[in-house]
């Protein structure tokens, strides 16, 4: 829709981050935001929208059967999907979001639909705020093939074709930072292969990268797939104020990290070394910042606020709060990670005979053989092994790594 044919006075203004925070230390806080920031507004649907769609279902794509998947996308439903699955809701949000300073549209985030032209004509007047928008492109739907998860591998590569990289909805996620991360380390290790380098793979506790491509090949999806917090098991460490902290080092290791960029780490680093000294010696009625926030008897505010006559970055200090704050169960993590850690460092070769491995299950074979895990890490989340399983294919490939061919049953 475009800006102009959209009546805002009765609708409440939903506005950004204050102040707005940059996704990377590299940016110059003084000059940022760069753009002005522009706030979006929400309407909503109504009961008289909702009889309409039910009134026009069978011209739906998704339910007249044209498009033959079995269900959309679970965290960004149609506004088909939404008044059919939440019937007992008679209105649903909608966020008119400004696409950019040059142009005058204004997406309708809450009411994605395949539904026809005509039919979307009657909807959107319905909307308080809409009654004369003026729609510059109808919605549509889109409808994906996909490579299956056992079909590629956590460097993005596929197991079929050597050089062969993938990364984005093709793999089965959403077109967003999913797929942003998997364009990263497909690209890095295209470079590696070309150059004859061995491939990377991260690990499910140093990066949501790592977590998602993890799970991408370990599992089975039945909707695209999107990265939340609560897929992480060591999400405690997995923070984003501390990514440069767990992600800088391996990049200057494989080649990602200028100079530039180098420096400010290391000068991070000193900094915030320098904050953890000051959370020991600094303290509040005899109790050291540290062991407050620790123990959680004082909130950040509090802390923080007891270091505004010290020179301090306040971000970097947040940090150090954060790191205080979680410490005990960085502590209990960091052994989970540790022990994780030898499944993961113990390689499976690709051309393994799973069916060759005495007392193995049928299940377990025919899961293994299948999804191809390259480490016991990867083999233990695969739905269908459990840890007898485990401990057989232990045994199998200690034997093939002795004695050649691994024991026949």
């Amino acid at each position: 829709m475009t800006a102009g044919s959209i009546d805002f006075s009765n609708l409440a203004p939903q506005h950004g981050d204050d102040p707005p925070l940059p996704f990377s230390e590299m940016t110059d806080s003084a000059r940022f935001p760069v753009l002005q920031q522009v706030p979006c507004h929400t309407t909503h649907t109504n009961p008289a929208i909702h009889g309409l769609i039910r009134a026009n279902l069978d011209r739906a794509p998704m339910y007249s059967g044209q498009i033959e998947a079995e269900s959309g996308p679970r965290y960004c439903p149609s506004i088909e999907d939404k008044v059919v699955r939440f019937a007992d809701r008679d209105a649903h949000h909608v966020f008119l979001e400004p696409e950019s300073h040059e142009s005058d549209w204004v997406y309708c985030n809450g009411i994605s639909t395949s539904l026809p032209a005509d039919v979307q004509d009657r909807i959107i007047p319905l909307m308080v705020g809409c009654e004369r928008a003026e729609i510059v492109q109808y919605g549509y739907a889109v409808e994906y093939d996909m490579v299956r998860p056992h079909q590629i591998d956590a460097t993005c590569m596929t197991k079929r074709f050597e050089g062969l990289f993938l990364a984005g909805q093709i793999n089965g996620t959403s077109g967003y930072e999913e797929a942003a991360g998997q364009g990263l380390l497909a690209g890095l290790n295209a470079v590696r292969c070309a150059r004859g380098q061995p491939l990377i793979r991260l690990t499910r506790d140093t990066s949501y990268i790592g977590v998602m491509m993890d799970d991408l090949v370990t599992k089975t999806p039945r909707e695209p797939y999107r990265m939340f917090t609560s897929r992480a098991e060591h999400r405690i460490a997995l923070r984003a104020d501390n990514a440069p902290d767990r992600l800088t080092p391996l990049g200057r290791e494989l080649g990602l990290v200028c100079d530039d960029r180098w420096a400010r780490f290391q000068q991070r680093q000193q900094t915030l070394g320098d904050l953890h000294r000051l959370f020991e010696s600094t303290a509040i009625d005899s109790v050291s910042l540290r062991e407050l926030a620790r123990s959680g008897r004082a909130d950040s505010q509090t802390i923080l606020g007891h270091l505004n006559g010290a020179s301090v970055d306040r971000r970097l200090a947040a940090v150090v709060f954060n790191n205080c704050r979680y410490e005990s169960y960085l502590i209990r993590q960091q052994s989970d990670i540790r022990k994780m850690a030898e499944l993961e460092t113990r390689r499976i070769p690709a051309d393994f005979r799973y069916d060759r491995v005495r007392g193995l299950r049928n299940e377990a074979v025919e899961v293994l053989s299948r999804f191809k895990p390259a480490t016991m890490g990867q083999a233990s989340r695969l739905a269908g092994v459990n840890p007898a399983d485990l401990t057989l294919l232990a045994v199998g490939l200690k034997s093939a790594s002795q004695s050649g061919p691994p024991s026949v049953s």
